[in-house]
């Protein structure tokens, strides 16, 4: 799924989406399907000293297999997903975590050291965009498969690998720790997916 248009790099630097989110408490939605509760997730600058909390509102996962599951989680709207939207006018952070492996006992580490979890964070500041990537161990909470899923990641590490040329790095070298849930969603896991692409093809490597 794409949007119709590709329209970041506008220049505008996030350091007020940073403000706006810093040590921010989590807000729980209600109501609608993809709107969950199911802990916080926060990015803390190992070097800076700065943290990044995000009420990440918007929540869905996609399944591959027993082993395998795809969770986006937002702090934009479902109104803001739309392709009608122009995306230079978006703030925000999305999230995504790729399960690659289960860990079981016997079988594979089960230990905060293993990687079993790739991380992408987008933050989306109005026309500029960074991509902060890495891994780390996720503790799975439920099955793949189920009606809801998620996990556990603490202190997983990233760092910004990807940006436009106006964004400006307020994190540096961090840290990703999280408790969250999603619903399995398809239709909604799409969509959150392919504003997170597009953005993402409009930066360059850092």
């Amino acid at each position: 799924m794409t949007r119709a248009t590709s329209k970041f790099g506008s220049g505008t630097a996030w350091a007020a989406v940073l403000a706006s989110a810093l040590l921010s408490p989590l807000l729980i939605g209600c109501g609608a399907r993809t709107v969950l509760g199911g802990g916080a997730v926060r990015v803390e600058s190992i070097d800076e000293g700065t943290a990044l909390r995000p009420a990440l509102r918007l929540r869905a996962y996609r399944a591959e297999d027993r082993n395998t599951a795809d969770i986006y989680l937002t702090d934009l709207t479902p109104e803001q997903l739309e392709p009608t939207v122009d995306p230079t006018t978006l703030a925000g952070s999305i999230v995504h975590i790729h399960m690659f492996i289960r860990p079981r006992p016997g079988r594979t580490p089960i230990e905060g050291t293993a990687s079993t979890a790739a991380i992408r964070h987008v933050v989306l500041a109005k026309g500029e965009v960074g991509v902060y990537s890495g891994g780390g161990f996720m503790l799975p909470s439920g099955n793949v498969g189920d009606g809801r899923f998620g996990g556990r990641i603490s202190r997983a590490t990233l760092k910004l690998t990807r940006a436009t040329d106006g964004f400006n790095d307020l994190l540096g070298a961090a840290e990703f720790s999280g408790t969250m849930t999603a619903p399995l969603d398809d239709a909604t896991a799409a969509k959150i997916e392919a504003l997170l692409e597009e953005a993402a093809a409009q930066t360059r490597p850092r």
